[in-house]
């Protein structure tokens, strides 16, 4: 069982990774994170704990390069992040993407980056 201070600089590395791939785009860190970065940073705090252990399941690594990629796709905006009643608001788009996101109406954002 890793010490306190072991899991409290795990959880900070996590959560500056995080943090670092979204910043770009979004207001960070999150006043109440979406479900996907919460289970983004369980996948990344396990991979840095087992990486101390000096042993990586597959099944970790997995879980750990999924989540690097998709921090990269919420980075590029290839990929929005929802909590679970809309999409998060990021600081380079305006409020009317914003409502018609919401309302599922297509917006000049989805036309420059694709389907959501």
């Amino acid at each position: 069982m890793p010490s306190d201070s072991a899991r409290d600089i795990w959880i900070t590395a996590a959560e500056d990774l995080i943090d670092s791939f979204l910043r770009p785009v979004y207001e960070v860190p999150f006043d109440e994170p979406p479900p996907s970065i919460k289970k983004i940073a369980v996948d990344i705090f396990e991979y840095f704990a087992h990486l101390r252990g000096g042993i990586v399941q597959d099944r970790v690594q997995k879980s750990y390069d999924l989540a690097i990629e998709n921090l990269t796709k919420f980075g590029k905006r290839e990929l929005l992040l929802t909590d679970k009643d809309s999409v998060v608001e990021d600081s380079y788009r305006s409020s009317r993407f914003l409502s018609n996101t919401k309302l599922g109406v297509k917006t000049d954002f989805e036309k420059h980056v694709g389907k959501m």
